[in-house]
């Protein structure tokens, strides 16, 4: 018991300031730290963002044309011909990675104007599908907050998404959830200090409890309205203080491009 102490203390004083992004596109990594399984049903505004047919990103769609991600996740995509961007597709209605569910090609990609890799601050992105999901049990828009809503501290929240479950392991092949609560924004702040903590960032996660690789774009709910977007997050994963987007302070831009 002693030693986990130890090496919790030193995780702690040497990983706090190290927020990372992962190398997305490169490894095709996400996943869930300390989650179960959960079905497609009880989450049916989850996304898998596709490049040539692998699984890289998380979303939630807003609408039965739309989907919200991070703009990190699109990070080329909005800066390429159409011929590339026929690779990037949509997968819904499923709970397994790369299988079953309905796929659409995206038809436009829009990063938020002031998005910044180096700030990562405004990491907020929406997807036009070309054509539009059919809406079911499986198939179902998120409800988004009103302009300025900021989730208190305390909340409690879900993330999920697919990938994976300790910072050096391997994917899943169903989608994993976990509950944990809205972090304090003074706290996280204080606790990434190589990267400022805005007011267009909310925290959450604990110990053991949180987002991994490649849940970057993956949605943050409470109940069934999304109050985050996966932006950041620490490394070693397991340290579980996760970084996202505040969709309410982002809310007027989210309506302004896709009238949702």
């Amino acid at each position: 018991m002693f030693r986990l102490a130890a090496l919790l203390v030193c995780l702690l004083s040497t990983g706090l300031s190290s927020p990372t992004r992962g190398g997305l596109w490169r490894t095709g990594q996400a996943r869930i730290i300390g989650g179960t399984e959960a079905s497609i049903s009880s989450f049916p505004w989850q996304v898998s963002v596709e490049s040539a047919r692998d699984h890289t990103c998380g979303g939630s769609l807003i609408s039965p044309d739309w989907v919200l991600t991070s703009s990190f996740c699109l990070d080329g995509f909005s800066r390429i011909s159409e011929h590339i961007l026929q690779f990037l597709s949509l997968r819904a209605g499923t709970s397994t990675r790369e299988s079953g569910g309905v796929v659409l090609l995206a038809a436009e990609v829009y990063q938020h104007p002031l998005y910044s890799p180096l700030t990562v601050d405004y990491d907020v992105a929406l997807i036009k599908v070309n054509g539009s999901f059919t809406l079911g049990p499986n198939v179902q828009a998120v409800s988004l907050p009103e302009q300025g809503y900021d989730p208190p501290a305390g909340l409690p929240v879900t993330v999920t998404g697919w990938g994976k479950n300790i910072s050096n392991g391997s994917l899943s092949s169903v989608l994993q959830k976990v509950d944990v609560n809205i972090v304090d924004r003074a706290l996280c702040r204080a606790s990434y200090v190589t990267v400022e903590v805005t007011a267009n960032m909310v925290c959450a996660g604990e110990l053991l409890m949180g987002a991994c690789f490649g849940d970057f774009g993956g949605p943050l709910v409470s109940g069934s309205t999304q109050v985050g977007i996966l932006s950041w997050t620490l490394y070693p994963c397991e340290l579980g203080l996760d970084v996202y987007a505040n969709v309410g302070n982002l809310r007027s831009w989210i309506n302004e491009v896709s009238g949702v």
